[in-house]
């Protein structure tokens, strides 16, 4: 989930619906698009005018976005 207010997105939980982490990304994050292996997270921050780029961990049982993350910013030349 994308936190406008706070500049981070919440990672949650699909078996307890609740919040386990959140990681931070730019500033005002709007969209989110994952890819469909789950490898990595798209955030689009609409005030910094960039796009925050999260690489997603694998541990065995399947992808856990924000778990050990690395973060990378991209904006358009």
């Amino acid at each position: 989930m994308a936190n406008v207010r706070s500049d981070d997105v919440s990672v949650i939980s699909t078996r307890t619906r609740e919040v386990t982490r959140t990681v931070d990304v730019g500033d005002s994050p709007l969209g989110l698009a994952v890819l469909p292996d789950g490898t990595r997270l798209y955030v689009a921050n609409a005030a910094s005018d960039d796009l925050s780029v999260i690489e997603t961990a694998v541990d065995g049982h399947g992808p856990h976005p924000g778990r050990s993350a690395t973060r990378r910013h991209w904006r358009q030349p």
